[in-house]
């Protein structure tokens, strides 16, 4: 399996995190409550870890080529992880990010529609508030890694970080996303610019319709 700098999909198969074996499951992350669905949060906005933004976002329930459904999205950054370089180690090019220092996003996302179906959010639900971009602590961008995964586990195997997998009776999902950043640089925030590290959105500039406010004045997490 490889992993790639560039905002194209690489699968990775399926693997497994070992929780307990009794009582209810143990997360190094766990999903929060971010409260009522409030109004949409203005663009160039900065916000802290947990804290939500409301985002309207497209969403793609049904089957592919089917039109999205726009709804409000609560969004946050949980938690932003450094990992051992030996993460690289379960990609097929790990030579690549060879003097880089692999970083754990945790994203989560609460929707305000329909609950998903169980199967169709382990293929892969397309949804435009997927994707931050990681910041350093000197004001640069870092690298973010696009990966297509299978499932959630393996989404969770690739960060060696553990999250609940989507509640449809919460309506709510997390993501982990790796960020390669050089080695003595430290991701310490994340932004939010309303483009998809995936190509799956394509963004709009303001004044055109329908307008994208943050591609100008980003939301950030901090």
């Amino acid at each position: 399996m490889r992993i790639r700098r560039a905002a194209a999909a690489v699968a990775i198969g399926a693997a497994t995190i070992a929780l307990a074996s009794c009582g209810a499951p143990s997360y190094d992350v766990e999903a929060i409550d971010l409260g009522e669905p409030g109004e949409v949060t203005a663009a160039g906005t900065t916000l802290a870890f947990d804290e939500p933004a409301w985002i309207e976002a497209d969403v793609y329930r049904g089957e592919p080529g089917d039109d999205p459904v726009t709804e409000v999205v609560g969004f946050t950054v949980r938690d932003i992880i450094e990992r051992e370089p030996s993460v690289w180690e379960q990609f097929g090019n790990s030579e690549e990010f060879e003097g880089d220092v692999p970083w754990a996003i945790i994203v989560q996302q609460t929707f305000t529609g329909e609950p998903f179906e169980a199967e169709s959010w382990v293929e892969g639900a397309d949804v435009d508030t997927e994707s931050v971009w990681p910041l350093l602590e000197n004001g640069d961008s870092a690298e973010l890694l696009y990966i297509e995964f299978q499932d959630d586990d393996a989404i969770q195997e690739a960060c060696g970080i553990s999250f609940p997998s989507y509640d449809a009776e919460t309506n709510t999902a997390m993501r982990c996303l790796l960020a390669a950043a050089p080695e003595g640089q430290k991701v310490v925030g994340a932004l939010y610019d309303s483009t998809s590290a995936g190509g799956l959105s394509v963004p709009t500039l303001p004044g055109q319709e329908p307008e994208n406010p943050y591609l100008e004045q980003p939301l950030v997490w901090q």
